[in-house]
C-alpha cells in the first residue's frame, strides 16, 4: 500500500456566512460563495501548491463545489 495524505478541507465563506454575520436576509442563492470565499478557496490552492495533490473531492452542496473549484483552478486540476 503506497503512503498518502488526505488534507480536510472547509468550504470558504458562503453568502448565507456573510448575510448572517451582517444581519441581513439570506438570498436564494445563499449557499455560493462571497467573493472573499473564492478569494479564500484560491489562497488555499496557493498554500497548496507544490503538496501533490491529485485529487479533489467535495460534496454536492454549491459552496463545497466551488470551494474545491478555487482550489483545482490554482493547481490545474
Amino acid at each position: 500500500m503506497n503512503d498518502f495524505t488526505l488534507y480536510f478541507v472547509r468550504h470558504g465563506e458562503s453568502v448565507a456566512n456573510l448575510s448572517d454575520r451582517n444581519g441581513s436576509k439570506r438570498p436564494d442563492d445563499a449557499d455560493r460563495l462571497s467573493d472573499y470565499g473564492w478569494e479564500q478557496a484560491r489562497g488555499l490552492g496557493r498554500r497548496l501548491e507544490g503538496e501533490g495533490l491529485e485529487l479533489i473531492l467535495a460534496s454536492p452542496m454549491t459552496r463545497a463545489q466551488e470551494t474545491a473549484q478555487g482550489i483545482a483552478g490554482v493547481l490545474d486540476l
